[in-house]
């Protein structure tokens, strides 16, 4: 939609929501990942009991100091041992082998399993291996983003995104072993021209449907008050009516992600509220009122609290 958002969607995906942050001087707020030169060991700390096949005690995580700020409070920061419990590489590249191939979990379990006794991975840890493996994965992608910007930052052109954007349809068995019925399944996919990098990619995205059309449809009555939140029910104790919220499948909206819907109708209004600011900025500048339908459509519907 804008420059602006174009940048905030790329943030979002370098962070991956603040995961591949990382730890950061208390100081200056400098973070490990961007200049790893410029921090230092400092030694560890904690101990995690023996387990397994380890006899001893391990560094449960490890202090580090960030060089150009030694000595000023927050520069001497601890990190936890992230990778400690995915040691074994050959592990990972079967379960990521096993993942592109779309294995289940009971698969993945029989695949992690102990070959001397027999014993399946737990469920819990198989999770933590795909995190850790999602994590990994994202980290080496952002410091090939990182080489990628600066050798185009180095040749002193002007960089032009240009977005690709396709809708594709894939049926999936959605159901178990015995239920065979399919589940058609629409995904919405961008992605950069030049370089193929995938911005995002939305599972089930219906692009018929408009949030905020469909909000104002169902939700807002003809004079602006909010409907279809909560419905009338009789006791049959005592006949007397009363009145309680909608549960979720009861609700229009019941068949989206509602979160995900409501808060892309918010962003549609807050955009055009934007604009519209943007538009009358001279008007209000010289005195000049605003229209009173765009002042009550820079004013969101107080039912998305």
């Amino acid at each position: 939609m804008s420059n602006e958002l174009l940048l905030e969607e790329i943030d979002r995906l370098r962070t991956h929501n603040g995961l591949l942050e990382g730890p950061k001087c208390g100081h200056c707020g400098t973070r490990y990942l961007d200049t790893p030169n410029e921090f230092i060991f400092n030694g560890a700390h904690g101990k995690l009991a023996p387990e397994g096949n380890r006899r001893k005690e391990k560094a449960a995580g490890f202090r580090m100091i960030h060089k150009p700020c030694k000595g000023k409070s927050g520069a001497r920061i601890s990190t936890t041992l992230d990778h400690q419990g995915q040691k074994k590489q050959h592990d990972n590249v079967r379960l990521l082998r096993a993942l592109v191939n779309g294995a289940s979990i009971n698969d993945l379990a029989r695949l992690l399993s102990d070959p001397d006794t027999g014993k399946k991975c737990g469920v819990s840890q198989i999770y933590s291996r795909i995190f850790w493996l999602e994590k990994t994965m994202l980290a080496f992608e952002q410091a090939k983003l990182r080489d990628w910007k600066k050798k185009q930052e180095d040749t002193g052109r002007f960089i032009h995104t240009r977005i690709a954007h396709d809708d594709v349809l894939i049926s999936i068995n959605w159901e178990s072993r015995q239920d065979r019925r399919l589940t058609p399944l629409t995904c919405s996919v961008s992605a950069d021209i030049r370089s193929g990098y995938v911005f995002r990619i939305d599972a089930n995205f219906d692009t018929r449907v408009d949030p905020a059309l469909f909000f104002e449809e169902h939700y807002i009555d003809e004079n602006g008050q909010p409907k279809n939140i909560r419905q009338q029910y009789t006791r049959k104790s005592s006949g007397k009516v009363v009145s309680a919220p909608k549960l979720h499948f009861q609700r229009p909206s019941g068949r989206f992600d509602e979160a995900a819907f409501f808060a892309s109708a918010e962003g549609s209004w807050r955009i055009f509220s934007e604009r519209i600011e943007r538009a009358y900025e001279d008007d209000i500048a010289a005195g000049l009122a605003l229209p009173s339908w765009t002042c009550r459509a820079l004013v969101p519907p107080q039912v998305l609290v």
